[in-house]
């Protein structure tokens, strides 16, 4: 293993680099070798020159052109071959002084590819030009057909390249299609249609109007959606009196360029490193200052992939745990505690389907394969209005689609899993993305060190998925996606666990801006779990529990400048099987028994706004009627969300939300983290929705120079009706299960800080928490109520966390991870002595909760070689080495007492991971 991995090195450090002005990394320009009308490029026009934004570094005087068949930048290197750079790498780039965009890479729901900038100010506007190759009969020599008339056409030639123009719209976060130019006015009713006739006269073409159309209704707004403060403003002599530019009133050192003629390049001698910070800042979608939510975290697919975690797995749930405010309960749970919620409390969604155990291996991995993942929104603070069921935070997770171009793949190898994905086009307007992975985990668990609690078990899982897409025009668009994921281990001979979770969805999405986005989608979701235990014959039984439900959304949304106003409906009917025993084998005495089925609806009918008028205020609100019928009641809740900020410059914000949610669905359990086995209960007559509310603060400052972000946010939480348990009580197959659960009350408040460098060489986030969560059982008092009727500690209670996640990149290939966690020790319920009963001892515990296990700390490290794409090759690879538990600490994931000859007592501690688990991974792109 040791020559492999030698090797492996040698040759990503020897491999060259090739290139003169640019790197040549990529793929040959595509060549037709047929005759035909047109040109495959994005107009008639030669090989131009400009500047390209590539892999964060900045190539200028560049000859390039662009490729509106493959949507793909061509570079057209001296000496070489014109080749395609990978699109993900390429931020922008400039053609004869015509500024062209990557959005979807800015974050932007668009079509991939390139897209002009017709305008750039408080809104944008943006030009995607596409092409088809066509064979047809007849004269197609026109600006209709072709885009231009080529004087060179040929009559007996029936093929042809069609051309096809889409407008777009951008906002904040915010894409919109435009039918035609015309619908621009509706950014402005009162002066729009005058202003649209006025500049009709004067204008040549749909982009001038558009310019001058924008210049008018835009006219001393805040400046520049794609590309902030990108030039540095100089005395009003040395400023061409032929450039088109606005000062920003914030900042009058901050000079707009929009676009000019094709004649003269405007970014050309702008300093190369204020275009990076400007490209960096409006790349981050999530930028706190262009919204009053808080508390929401966007995490592209890249960076899932440079966070160390056990076994090099790419993992999406290790990364959010990463975060401020997101806290676990050891080592290898794939539960999420957020702000002082339980792990049952956060809605996660898989392109809105509800995954109900989102845990490999008990928890060690996610359940999603990174490669088919394009984002993660987490809302931590500030819940949009068309979230709820659930108490703490939503975890939204959207899967990647398909590319139009061609089929390409992935594999990946390593030491725990395998993993496949295949994804292209299937016709026209069809692309499909499917994806699998598999363990082999068996034998790796059979070598861990002896101190290790996984040692000696069995496991195995696997998840696949598929997504497809349908266009049918620009408007109206089809996604289905299919999720499924399996486990099944045992860490005794006697008793093995096994889960699945199946989802199916469809979504259906409209969208103009006179008509404003609709979207609709249905989907079913289900998980099923298995407990097998036949440690003693006569005692051998099966037990089966599973949660179902089907769903129905409809979201409508429409932007009105300033303002933005979204309205829906979310109906989910839910259907859950308590428990069903039988018996395992002849000689078992189990009797065959089968709790009654629960079933309930939940309705929800919600209305938001974003107000955003003229200056540096601005809010978004919204309520939302939440609804639940079950079990022979009905509750009704009415939801309040609330968001406010005020930027007294562009870098500095403040923020304050207050929100209430409620919760119809419960996880029943008496462990600290999420298991296979844990008992689901709705809500009915005699257990109530949990409810509560948040209240946050917060404060955003980004420094340009640096390319930093700070915040500092605070928050206070109360809930009411949250599920305890009383002591001694049964959860599996109680038929009386509410005599035995206690709704006691929560409150959680802290303090969240967080460093935030997303670009650079040096990148990642630094975040320290603090923070505390208590419970209180007041449905008594003296010995009938939990600690007496006093607040004690969540299970997940632990005031101080901190997290470190770095990667320093050498080159474009090579990068190190260093990754360090610490947090205080979780409550545990202890023994303080023992008593004589029924002939034998027994342990007299302490209050709830009352003591903690030892603080934890983890170092992790990985060094990336990312794939070079260079030309001609069949294959780009690309490997991580890297090393879990970098120290060797052994973290304590449980302690457990037991009594042992007699009244002697003895205490055990459990660890998962004890020693340090160097790995390899090999990813194969192709």
């Amino acid at each position: 293993m040791k020559k492999v991995l030698l090797i492996l090195l040698l040759v990503g450090i020897l491999t060259p680099i090739r290139g003169q002005n640019i790197p040549l990394r990529g793929k040959l320009a595509p060549q037709y070798h047929f005759l035909y009308n047109g040109t495959p490029l994005v107009d008639d026009s030669p090989v131009g020159r400009g500047s390209v934004m590539l892999d964060g570094r900045l190539y200028e005087s560049v000859s390039l052109h662009l490729n509106a068949v493959s949507q793909d930048l061509v570079i057209y290197p001296q000496g070489n071959e014109p080749f395609r750079p990978p699109r993900a790498e390429v931020d922008w780039f400039t053609k004869d002084g015509v500024l062209y965009v990557n959005a979807p890479g800015m974050g932007y729901a668009l079509p991939e590819g390139f897209y002009r900038v017709v305008y750039d100010g408080s809104v944008a506007v943006l030009e995607r030009i596409s092409k088809v190759l066509v064979e047809n009969t007849g004269h197609h020599n026109s600006v209709r057909d072709l885009g231009y008339e080529d004087p060179s056409y040929r009559p007996d030639v029936y093929k042809y390249f069609a051309w096809s123009r889409q407008w777009f719209v951008l906002q904040d976060t915010v894409a919109m299609p435009l039918r035609r130019p015309k619908d621009l006015v509706r950014l402005n009713l009162e002066e729009g249609e005058k202003a649209w006739k006025e500049v009709g006269r004067t204008s040549r073409n749909d982009n001038e109007r558009i310019l001058a159309l924008m210049k008018r209704l835009d006219a001393g707004a805040a400046p520049s959606v794609v590309l902030p403060w990108v030039a540095r403003n100089r005395t009003d002599s040395e400023i061409s009196t032929a450039t088109v530019g606005r000062t920003d009133r914030a900042r009058p050192d901050t000079l707009i360029l929009p676009l000019r003629s094709r004649d003269v390049d405007v970014w050309a001698d702008v300093d190369s490193t204020l275009m990076l910070q400007g490209a960096s800042v409006s790349a981050d979608r999530m930028d706190p200052h262009h919204t009053a939510l808080q508390g929401v975290v966007r995490l592209p697919a890249k960076a899932l992939g440079r966070i160390p975690t056990a076994f090099g797995e790419g993992d999406i749930l290790k990364a959010v745990q990463s975060l401020p405010g997101v806290k676990s309960v050891g080592e290898a749970s794939g539960g999420l505690n957020v702000r002082g919620g339980a792990a049952d409390q956060n809605l996660i969604l898989f392109n809105g389907s509800t995954i109900y155990n989102q845990g490999h291996l008990f928890g060690v991995l996610s359940g999603f394969n990174p490669d088919l993942v394009q984002d993660v929104t987490l809302y931590k603070g500030s819940v949009p209005v068309r979230y709820g069921g659930r108490m703490s935070a939503v975890l939204d997770i959207r899967g990647r689609d398909g590319n139009d171009e061609r089929i390409r793949g992935s594999i990946g190898l390593g030491l725990l899993t395998s993993r496949l994905r295949l994804d292209g086009p299937l016709g026209q307007r069809t692309t499909f993305i499917a994806g699998g992975r598999i363990s082999y985990s068996d034998y790796l668990l059979r070598n861990l060190p002896e101190r290790s609690a996984y040692r000696g078990g069995s496991a195995g899982f696997y998840d696949f998925n598929l997504g497809l897409k349908h266009e049918i025009d620009i408007e109206n668009a089809f996604r289905l996606s299919i999720y499924g994921s399996s486990d099944r281990f045992s860490f005794s001979r006697d008793t093995t666990f096994r889960y699945a979770n199946r989802n199916i969805s469809l979504q259906w999405d409209h969208g103009s801006v006179q008509d404003g986005m609709l979207s609709v989608s249905a989907g079913y979701d289900s998980y099923r779990n298995h407990l097998q235990d036949t440690g003693q014959a006569y005692a051998a039984y099966n037990l089966r529990t599973d949660v179902r439900q089907g769903w129905l959304r409809t979201d409508y949304s429409r932007v009105r400048e300033p303002h933005n106003f979204r309205v829906g409906l979310d109906v989910t009917g839910y259907a859950l099987m308590g428990g069903h025993r039988t018996p395992e084998g002849e000689a078992s005495l189990v009797m065959d028994e089968r709790l009654g089925k629960e079933y309930g609806i939940a309705a929800a009918l919600y209305a938001g706004a974003e107000f955003r008028p003229a200056g540096p205020w601005s809010a978004e609100g919204g309520l939302r009627l939440a609804s639940y019928m079950g079990g022979g009641a009905i509750f009704l809740y009415p939801e309040v969300r609330l968001s406010g900020k005020y930027s007294p410059r562009k870098n500095l914000s403040f923020k304050v939300g207050a929100g209430t949610m409620s919760q119809p669905i419960h996880v029943v359990s008496n462990t600290t983290a999420i298991s296979p086995m844990d008992t689901w209960k709705l809500s009915d007559r005699d257990v109530r929705p949990t409810t509560g509310g948040q209240g946050s603060l917060g404060a955003y400052w980004t420094n340009l120079s640096w390319g930093l972000d700070l915040s500092v946010e605070s928050y206070y939480k109360r809930l009411r009706n949250y599920l305890d348990y009383r002591s001694g009580a049964t959860l599996v197959m109680n038929p009386s299960l509410s005599d035995d659960l206690l709704p006691v009350q929560g409150k959680a408040w802290g303090v969240e800080v967080m460093a935030r460098r997303p670009k650079g060489r040096l990148n990642g986030w630094i975040a320290y928490t603090w923070s505390r969560t208590f419970l209180r059982d007041a449905s008594g008092s003296g010995v009938t109520a939990i600690d007496g009727g006093k607040w004690y500690p969540a299970s997940y209670d632990k005031p101080h966390e901190f997290k470190m996640t770095a990667n320093y990149e050498f080159t474009h290939r090579y990068s190190f991870s260093l990754g360090a966690e610490y947090s205080t020790g979780r409550p545990v319920t202890v023994p303080l002595g023992y008593y004589s009963s029924g002939g034998g001892y027994r342990l007299a515990y302490s209050d709830r909760n009352g003591y903690r296990i030892p603080d934890y700390f983890r170092l992790d490290a990985a060094f990336h070689m990312e794939p070079g794409h260079y030309l001609k090759a069949l294959a780009h690879t690309s490997v991580t080495i890297g090393c879990y538990n970098l120290t060797g600490r052994r973290n304590a994931y449980s302690v457990y007492y037991t009594t042992e000859g007699g009244s002697r007592v003895r205490s055990y501690m459990v660890s998962v991971f004890p020693s340090p688990i160097p790995y390899i991974n090999l990813n194969i792109l192709f």
